[in-house]
């Protein structure tokens, strides 16, 4: 069974949201079960991912809020 997911995070600049897709883009997040892609837009980041079962989708969403997680987390100490 076909699965996916759109992600949609603001951030306060697209300076941000593009330091963020950086982050993602680092990460190999393609594999065979599933595939990612990321764009930036005004200040928002989408993540749009596709998997071929429940498992692999829940598995790149979990990779991409922890990425995420680890980015704003530096954000707000650097601040």
């Amino acid at each position: 069974m076909e699965c996916s997911c759109n992600i949609q995070l603001n951030f306060k600049s697209e300076k941000e949201a593009k330091m963020a897709l950086t982050i993602l883009q680092n990460q190999t997040l393609n594999n065979k079960r599933s595939t990612v892609i990321r764009k930036t837009k005004d200040g928002k980041l989408t993540v749009d991912i596709s998997a071929k079962d429940f498992t692999a989708l829940r598995a790149m969403v979990t990779s991409t809020f922890r990425d995420m997680r680890v980015f704003i987390d530096a954000q707000s100490i650097s601040k």
